[in-house]
């Protein structure tokens, strides 16, 4: 696929939280329904799951998913890559967890995934945030007003 050929730049995720009833009501005139879909939560189990199924390595992953957007960003390299300098921002996955994704499990405000029922290999485990632990095992535990502005590099 173009993941895998490296035909792909960047991954990312505009979130898009409508409530499920804004898109059900388009199915019948696609311009009733609001364009996207929520996918912040989704994005990164998605993208394991791909490394899973050997359309992509998990180098290629972290290329277009963390160095990529950061460099189109302006931002690399305080973000985008592990240096010294850089920011501590990590994710920790384990490669074999398998899971159902769930509307009943998204903490968003849309409250569904399109993708409902899904199974997934590779999952998130923890994320850390400068160095600071922000999630771990599902749980959100970083602290609100954690978040800071990142101006660009150059």
């Amino acid at each position: 696929a173009a993941l895998g050929r490296g035909m792909v730049d960047t991954i990312g995720t505009d979130h898009c939280p409508f409530p499920r009833q804004r898109k059900v009501d388009g199915l019948e005139n696609i311009h009733e329904a609001p364009f996207g879909i929520p996918g912040v939560e989704t994005t990164v189990r998605l993208m394991l799951n791909a490394v899973s199924d050997g359309v992509l390595t998990l180098n290629q992953m972290v290329h277009i998913c963390c160095e990529q957007p950061a460099r189109v960003f302006s931002i690399y390299p305080r973000k985008g890559c592990i240096q010294v300098g850089a920011d501590a921002d990590f994710i920790v996955v384990d490669m074999e967890r398998e899971e159902t994704l769930r509307d009943a499990d998204i903490v968003s405000k849309c409250k569904w995934t399109p993708f409902d029922g899904w199974t997934m290999k590779g999952a998130p485990v923890m994320t850390l945030v400068r160095g600071e632990v922000v999630m771990e095992d599902g749980e959100v535990t970083g602290r609100a007003g954690y978040g800071e502005t990142v101006e660009r590099v150059g």
